[in-house]
């Protein structure tokens, strides 16, 4: 059989791999066979119920929690089998924005934003200083540099913790609940920053929430820079989006795809979930809802 002059290059490694993860606490299953993958570049939007162990998936990605069964990778290293010293380089790639920010009061945005490359990295200060400056002027802060959080609005801290969250460069951000609490115009903020990282910066992400309505924002807008402006726009063409749902149901992955398909789902659970939602007019026509 002839062979291409020019073979194709191997696909690359998934930014987070999970499969056929359980796991159980005190004999009560929470994860059950879970397997999906997140493409480098990409961001993964996981829905579901309050306890169904959203949250729980992001510990195992950090290492903080060994499964029963199963494997784990990130960037195709397996590390549910890793040391916890093995693991420090793997979490050196992730950054973790906790519910509410989690910012340290007595520290300047600046201090908050710098605190990991300081405390790791051991820059010079001048140099740490420098990416302060450029992740806030990312996210519209940087005149905010020298206040404390205190002085801050609730979607103001929430994307300085964005900020502190990239200020390492690291390819992978876990996102738990980044809206929780916040009122919708500001939680679009925060929208637009996770949507920013991912189009502009290339960053992977996997993002837990409870919001509907911001899942199907980050998954239906694009970020593009027009006239030197960041510009958060509605995607023109949705199949080319790089954000995909994932539902958790019992523990399981009930759904793994396009926001499209999860509007044009047939199965009763996805349709009992997104009762009384009502997606944004643009999806209508290709998801088939009247």
């Amino acid at each position: 059989m002839p062979t291409s002059l020019h073979p194709r290059a191997p696909a690359p490694e998934p930014a987070i791999a999970f499969e056929h993860v359980s796991l159980a606490f005190d004999g009560t299953t929470v994860l059950r066979d879970v397997t999906f993958a997140l493409p480098e570049g990409d961001t993964a939007i996981l829905i579901g119920p309050s306890g169904s162990g959203k949250s729980l998936l992001l510990k195992l990605t950090l290492g903080l929690l060994q499964p029963d069964a199963g494997a784990i990778f990130v960037h195709g290293r397996r590390i549910d089998r890793l040391s916890e010293r093995e693991l420090v380089a793997v979490r050196d790639e992730i950054g973790m924005l906790f519910q509410e920010g989690a910012l340290f009061d007595s520290l300047t945005v600046g201090e908050n934003v710098g605190f990991k490359l300081a405390d790791q990295a051991r820059l010079a200060p001048d140099r740490i200083r420098a990416r302060v400056e450029e992740v806030l002027g990312f996210i519209g802060l940087e005149p905010y540099i020298d206040r404390l959080p205190s002085e801050l609005s609730g979607g103001q801290r929430r994307r300085v913790a964005i900020a502190r969250a990239v200020a390492a460069r690291p390819r992978v951000l876990l996102f738990d609940d980044p809206t929780a609490g916040l009122d919708p115009i500001t939680a679009k903020s925060v929208d637009a920053e996770i949507i920013k990282l991912r189009d502009l910066q290339h960053v992977s992400a996997l993002v837990v929430t409870h919001q509907l309505q911001d899942a199907f924002y980050i998954a239906t807008h694009e970020a593009a820079v027009t006239n030197g402006r960041f510009v958060i726009r509605p995607r023109a063409d949705q199949a080319a989006s790089r954000a995909h749902v994932l539902l958790l149901r019992d523990g399981a992955i009930g759904f793994d795809g396009p926001v499209a398909a999860l509007l044009d789902s047939r199965d009763p659970y996805v349709r009992t979930y997104l009762t009384g939602w009502v997606p944004p007019l643009s999806l209508h026509a290709s998801a088939g809802v009247a």
